[in-house]
Protein backbone atom coordinates (compact mmCIF):
# COMPACT_ATOMS: atom_id res chain seq x y z
CA UNK A 1 0.00 0.00 0.00
CA UNK A 2 2.53 2.41 1.22
CA UNK A 3 4.17 1.84 -2.43
CA UNK A 4 1.41 2.21 -4.23
CA UNK A 5 0.47 5.71 -2.78
CA UNK A 6 4.13 6.59 -3.05
CA UNK A 7 4.05 6.02 -6.80
CA UNK A 8 0.84 7.77 -7.08
CA UNK A 9 1.90 11.16 -5.49
CA UNK A 10 5.60 10.94 -7.29
CA UNK A 11 3.22 11.14 -10.89
CA UNK A 12 2.42 15.16 -11.16
CA UNK A 13 0.51 14.52 -14.07
CA UNK A 14 -2.17 12.68 -12.40
CA UNK A 15 -2.24 14.52 -9.03
CA UNK A 16 -2.65 17.51 -10.98
CA UNK A 17 -5.29 16.27 -13.20
CA UNK A 18 -7.60 14.52 -10.33
CA UNK A 19 -6.72 16.76 -8.05
CA UNK A 20 -5.53 14.34 -5.31
CA UNK A 21 -4.86 15.26 -1.96
CA UNK A 22 -4.44 12.81 1.68
CA UNK A 23 -5.31 14.55 4.79
CA UNK A 24 -3.61 11.42 6.89
CA UNK A 25 -0.29 11.30 8.05
CA UNK A 26 1.12 10.89 4.73
CA UNK A 27 0.50 15.14 3.85
CA UNK A 28 2.77 16.72 6.21
CA UNK A 29 0.74 19.31 7.03
CA UNK A 30 -1.03 17.20 9.25
CA UNK A 31 2.41 16.44 11.08
CA UNK A 32 2.66 20.15 11.69
CA UNK A 33 -1.15 19.85 13.03
CA UNK A 34 -0.08 17.62 15.38
CA UNK A 35 3.03 18.36 16.38
CA UNK A 36 0.71 21.20 18.09
CA UNK A 37 -0.50 18.74 20.35
CA UNK A 38 2.42 18.22 22.22
CA UNK A 39 3.26 22.02 22.40
CA UNK A 40 0.07 22.84 23.64
CA UNK A 41 0.27 19.55 26.34
CA UNK A 42 3.57 20.99 27.55
CA UNK A 43 2.67 24.66 28.05
CA UNK A 44 -0.70 22.94 30.00
CA UNK A 45 1.34 20.98 32.69
CA UNK A 46 4.51 22.70 32.55
CA UNK A 47 4.23 24.04 36.19
CA UNK A 48 3.51 21.20 37.69
CA UNK A 49 5.80 18.68 35.43
CA UNK A 50 9.01 19.35 36.88
CA UNK A 51 10.02 20.77 33.49
CA UNK A 52 10.22 17.65 31.74
CA UNK A 53 7.33 15.06 30.22
CA UNK A 54 6.60 11.59 28.88
CA UNK A 55 4.52 10.93 26.22
CA UNK A 56 2.90 7.33 25.20
CA UNK A 57 1.58 7.30 21.55
CA UNK A 58 -0.68 4.55 20.18
CA UNK A 59 1.04 4.32 16.87
CA UNK A 60 0.05 3.28 13.58
CA UNK A 61 1.57 4.81 10.36
CA UNK A 62 4.21 6.72 12.93
CA UNK A 63 2.70 10.54 12.22
CA UNK A 64 1.65 11.24 15.63
CA UNK A 65 5.22 10.37 17.29
CA UNK A 66 7.23 11.98 13.98
CA UNK A 67 4.90 14.70 15.44
CA UNK A 68 6.09 14.27 19.29
CA UNK A 69 9.65 14.12 17.93
CA UNK A 70 9.76 17.35 16.05
CA UNK A 71 8.31 19.12 18.71
CA UNK A 72 10.83 17.79 20.90
CA UNK A 73 13.40 18.37 18.28
CA UNK A 74 12.26 22.26 18.57
CA UNK A 75 13.05 21.95 22.22
CA UNK A 76 9.84 21.24 24.09
CA UNK A 77 11.31 19.25 26.90
CA UNK A 78 9.46 16.03 26.54
CA UNK A 79 11.92 13.48 28.19
CA UNK A 80 10.52 9.66 26.73
CA UNK A 81 8.76 9.58 23.71
CA UNK A 82 7.28 6.39 23.71
CA UNK A 83 5.60 4.77 20.72
CA UNK A 84 2.55 1.85 21.49
CA UNK A 85 2.08 -1.00 19.37
CA UNK A 86 -0.25 -3.94 18.91
CA UNK A 87 0.69 -7.24 17.55
CA UNK A 88 1.41 -5.33 14.30
CA UNK A 89 4.36 -4.59 16.09
CA UNK A 90 7.19 -3.37 13.18
CA UNK A 91 7.70 -0.24 15.28
CA UNK A 92 8.07 -2.13 18.39
CA UNK A 93 10.29 -4.31 17.33
CA UNK A 94 12.72 -1.26 15.36
CA UNK A 95 13.05 0.28 18.64
CA UNK A 96 13.64 -3.16 20.65
CA UNK A 97 16.05 -5.05 18.53
CA UNK A 98 17.02 -2.91 15.16
CA UNK A 99 14.29 -5.28 13.51
CA UNK A 100 12.42 -3.48 10.57
CA UNK A 101 11.00 -6.21 8.83
CA UNK A 102 7.57 -7.41 7.11
CA UNK A 103 6.65 -10.20 6.00
CA UNK A 104 3.36 -9.01 4.02
CA UNK A 105 -0.10 -11.04 5.00
CA UNK A 106 2.16 -13.48 6.94
CA UNK A 107 3.15 -10.88 9.81
CA UNK A 108 -0.35 -8.88 9.12
CA UNK A 109 -3.04 -9.58 12.32
CA UNK A 110 -6.52 -7.75 12.80
CA UNK A 111 -6.71 -6.43 16.68
CA UNK A 112 -9.33 -4.63 18.56
CA UNK A 113 -6.80 -1.44 17.59
CA UNK A 114 -7.90 -1.07 14.04
CA UNK A 115 -6.27 2.19 13.71
CA UNK A 116 -2.84 0.85 14.82
CA UNK A 117 -3.21 -2.25 12.63
CA UNK A 118 -0.09 -0.74 10.37
CA UNK A 119 2.35 -3.01 8.28
CA UNK A 120 5.17 -0.42 7.06
CA UNK A 121 4.64 2.70 8.67
CA UNK A 122 4.94 5.25 6.01
CA UNK A 123 6.23 7.76 8.70
CA UNK A 124 9.56 6.25 9.28
CA UNK A 125 11.62 7.31 6.20
CA UNK A 126 10.54 11.20 7.85
CA UNK A 127 11.80 9.62 10.96
CA UNK A 128 15.32 8.47 9.90
CA UNK A 129 15.81 11.73 8.10
CA UNK A 130 15.01 13.75 11.26
CA UNK A 131 17.33 11.05 13.77
CA UNK A 132 19.93 10.85 10.64
CA UNK A 133 20.44 14.65 10.29
CA UNK A 134 18.62 14.99 6.63
CA UNK A 135 21.22 12.66 5.32
CA UNK A 136 18.56 11.28 2.13
CA UNK A 137 21.14 9.26 1.01
CA UNK A 138 20.81 7.10 3.93
CA UNK A 139 17.63 7.17 3.89
CA UNK A 140 17.64 6.49 0.30
CA UNK A 141 19.70 3.18 0.96
CA UNK A 142 17.94 2.31 4.44
CA UNK A 143 14.62 2.09 2.45
CA UNK A 144 15.56 0.94 -1.12
CA UNK A 145 16.84 -2.50 0.86
CA UNK A 146 13.63 -2.67 2.80
CA UNK A 147 12.10 -2.62 -0.68
CA UNK A 148 13.87 -5.03 -2.09
CA UNK A 149 14.54 -7.55 1.17
CA UNK A 150 11.70 -6.84 3.39
CA UNK A 151 14.39 -6.41 5.68
CA UNK A 152 16.83 -3.94 7.22
CA UNK A 153 18.61 -4.43 10.64
CA UNK A 154 19.96 -1.45 12.25
CA UNK A 155 23.29 -1.87 13.59
CA UNK A 156 24.06 -1.01 17.40
CA UNK A 157 25.05 2.32 15.94
CA UNK A 158 21.74 3.27 13.88
CA UNK A 159 19.77 2.40 16.83
CA UNK A 160 21.51 3.81 19.00
CA UNK A 161 20.85 7.36 16.85
CA UNK A 162 17.08 5.89 16.31
CA UNK A 163 16.62 6.06 19.99
CA UNK A 164 17.90 9.50 20.29
CA UNK A 165 14.15 10.92 20.37
CA UNK A 166 12.52 7.95 20.66
CA UNK A 167 13.48 6.26 24.29
CA UNK A 168 11.52 2.88 23.81
CA UNK A 169 8.28 1.43 22.61
CA UNK A 170 5.46 -0.70 24.19
CA UNK A 171 3.80 -2.89 22.55
CA UNK A 172 0.43 -5.02 23.90
CA UNK A 173 -1.92 -7.44 23.15
CA UNK A 174 -5.83 -7.71 22.60
CA UNK A 175 -6.33 -8.65 25.93
CA UNK A 176 -5.25 -5.56 27.66
CA UNK A 177 -6.82 -3.59 24.65
CA UNK A 178 -9.90 -4.64 26.10
CA UNK A 179 -9.52 -4.84 29.78
CA UNK A 180 -8.45 -0.47 29.22
CA UNK A 181 -11.25 0.07 26.91
CA UNK A 182 -13.90 -1.46 29.58
CA UNK A 183 -12.02 -0.08 32.61
CA UNK A 184 -12.67 3.53 30.77
CA UNK A 185 -15.64 3.12 29.06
Amino acid sequence: QRLVVKKIFNDNAFVSKYKICAMNSINFVRILGQMCYYIWAYLRINPSCNGCIDIAIPSGAFGNTLACCFAKKMGIPIRNVIPCTNKNDIIYRIFRNGDFSSEGKKDYYETLSPAMDIQIPYNIERYLWLTFDGNTDYVKRVMNIFDKERKYIFSDLERKRLSSLVTYSYKVENNQIRDTTIKFI
